[in-house]
């Protein structure tokens, strides 16, 4: 070991999302023209404010949270991942760049994306649960990214019949 190695901190033990990983991947492998929508918990409580793991899993069962698989019996936890969305939408843009692919990506906090369309769930009371349940939710939101504008001079006179028929946008 190096000298005064005792001296520097311990390493962060850092929990990937491999699996997220994985499903962006073929994703983009067998469906190459998709739009995605994703939402979940963007912060989790931490069993120990000690603890200085990035990522770390919350382990609950219905009555407490625990600080390890380990401790709950087969079958009777829920394991739950926080996601660092800033994380997935670099790791997402890398993959969009080694396949070749142009998305807009965007994250956004779960009140603001659906606060254009709060109004119709707001209660007699003025509650409203897509505002105010699960503020430690996000989304992250992919779409093709527009064409570059042509001008007049840029567009062909006649159709080329070598180029595929192009889908019109599902939204404007």
């Amino acid at each position: 070991a190096p000298p005064f190695s005792w001296l520097r901190p311990p390493r962060l033990a850092h929990f990937v999302p491999t699996g997220a990983l994985q499903f962006l991947h073929n994703l983009l492998t067998h469906a190459p023209d998709h739009r995605l929508f994703l939402a979940d918990f963007d912060a989790l409580p931490h069993h120990s404010r000690l603890d200085p793991d990035l990522n770390r899993p919350l382990v609950a069962t219905k009555h407490a949270d625990l600080a390890s698989y380990l401790d709950a019996m087969h079958g009777h936890a829920d394991i739950f991942f926080a996601t660092d969305f800033a994380w997935l939408a670099d790791a997402y843009r890398h993959l969009l760049a080694l396949a070749g692919a142009n998305r807009a990506v965007t994250v956004a906090k779960s009140a603001h994306f659906f606060e254009p369309h709060a109004a119709a769930c707001t209660t007699r009371s003025g509650y409203n649960p897509l505002l105010a349940d699960f503020p430690n939710t996000s989304v992250l939101l992919a779409s093709p990214s527009a064409p570059p504008a042509t001008t007049s001079s840029d567009r062909p006179t006649s159709p080329d019949p070598d180029d595929p028929p192009r889908r019109p946008p599902l939204h404007s």
